[in-house]
């Protein structure tokens, strides 16, 4: 997709979405498959996009299941990625946050977090990003706070209590700082990817170029190869018929040799001898009066066909014939 205008990759991705959801095998197979030519960043980052782009679809019905589908493709390590990406990408505009909000509600990835470090993380990430201060995360995520500050020994509304509470607040400006960081730090890095897919497409259509020229000019010389003996009896023909002296039914008949032996030389032949009595068929002859199929005619001039084993007989000239009646 390197190279293209953002709208067409958005609507690239939304269709890999589509053909994701439409299909048990296709898409999903190519997911997998895509670590081994990406590696497993560019797979996580592959599937990244594709879950962005199933907020493009209208069609909520059955979102948050197939991202989990989507995202059980990925190995354990990099599912979380995937939604912080999500996260991250909607704050910046590039999804609605009341959506993707709800898939991290709904998400059993995110639900089924076993490390309580990693699920108090995307708690706050979620609720910094995605909220304003109000809701079920938020609630969530105070509560597990609090139960973090419940386990110091320090309790009550004293001094410790506060410089906990500071604690916390640093902690939290701290990580939007972080995040705010790992965002520009995310848009740098795609912006440097982009670049140097740019540059490897770009080189790729040198090479397709250069590819294409290969074979035009091995076509001009297979076209050569083809007529080479055709063309080099008429040239031969001609030659001889400046050079040869003799009377002109000698010569007509040199000529008349010549073009058949360069018939030959084409790849087609002659069919019917002159005075031969044949059953009409329009495909094979050529009579100026309407004749019945399979009437006795008379061939009066030969015709020239091409045979073929695999794509049949082609007929160039049809022979000339003529009722036995007209034949003087």
């Amino acid at each position: 997709m390197s190279g293209q205008p953002d709208a067409w990759r958005r609507e690239f991705v939304l269709g890999m979405w589509a053909t994701f959801q439409d299909s048990r095998d296709g898409a999903r197979d190519l997911l997998m498959v895509s670590s081994a030519h990406l590696g497993r960043q560019g797979q996580a980052a592959l599937a990244a996009e594709v879950a962005l782009a199933a907020f493009d679809d209208d069609n909520s019905t059955r979102r948050c299941s197939e991202l989990d589908r989507l995202i059980d493709i990925l190995p354990a390590g990099e599912r979380i990625h995937v939604i912080h990406n999500l996260i991250v990408r909607s704050a910046a505009g590039d999804a609605p946050k009341k959506n993707v909000l709800d898939y991290v509600v709904n998400s059993r990835h995110a639900a089924k977090l076993p490390d309580p470090a990693e699920r108090l993380k995307l708690l706050a990430l979620t609720a910094m990003l995605l909220t304003d201060g109000q809701g079920q995360v938020v609630n969530q995520a105070s509560h597990e706070i609090g139960d973090k500050l419940a386990d110091s020994s320090a309790h009550g509304n004293g001094p410790v209590w506060s410089g906990l509470l500071s604690d916390s607040r640093k902690r939290i400006s701290d990580m939007r700082e972080s995040l705010t960081a790992e965002l520009e730090n995310q848009r740098s890095s795609y912006e440097d990817q982009l670049a140097e897919m740019r540059a490897e497409q770009k080189r790729l259509q040198g090479r397709v170029e250069g590819l294409r020229a290969q074979i035009a000019a091995r076509r001009e010389e297979s076209r050569l190869d083809i007529r080479h003996d055709m063309l080099l009896v008429i040239g031969e023909t001609l030659q001889s018929f400046r050079q040869r002296k003799g009377s002109p039914e000698e010569l007509l008949r040199h000529i008349e040799a010549r073009l058949s032996l360069a018939l030959r030389a084409g790849g087609a032949e002659e069919f019917g001898t002159i005075g031969e009595t044949v059953l009409y068929n329009p495909r094979f002859h050529q009579v100026e009066k309407q004749t019945p199929n399979k009437s006795p005619v008379r061939v009066s001039a030969p015709g020239a066909i091409v045979r073929g084993k695999l794509t049949g007989d082609r007929v160039l000239i049809k022979a000339r014939v003529v009722y036995p009646s007209e034949v003087n």
